[in-house]
């Protein structure tokens, strides 16, 4: 040894330590925090995702169902094509 046993490096190794725990704290913060994108940010509902959920949701018939689909996809001007695939 030089004779500055565990001081030798000590600023360095804080630094280090402080970086390594900083690190540490914004991986768990970054993994763990609530979505806080704007609204703009997130995807809208399909008009066909909503008639399954609705339909799903027991809200309507499967006759109801069956209609409201045929009259979605034989209009296709009103909706783009990833909507239209089933």
């Amino acid at each position: 040894m030089h004779g500055f046993g565990m001081w030798g490096m000590g600023p360095w190794m804080w630094l280090g330590w402080i970086l390594i725990l900083g690190a540490i704290i914004w991986v768990v913060y970054a993994t763990t925090r609530k979505s806080t994108q704007s609204p703009h940010s997130v995807r809208e509902l399909t008009s066909q995702e909503i008639l399954e959920r609705r339909y799903a949701r027991g809200e309507i018939s499967s006759e109801e169902y069956e209609e409201r689909k045929r009259v979605l996809y034989s209009s296709p001007a009103l909706f783009t094509s990833e909507e239209r695939c089933i």
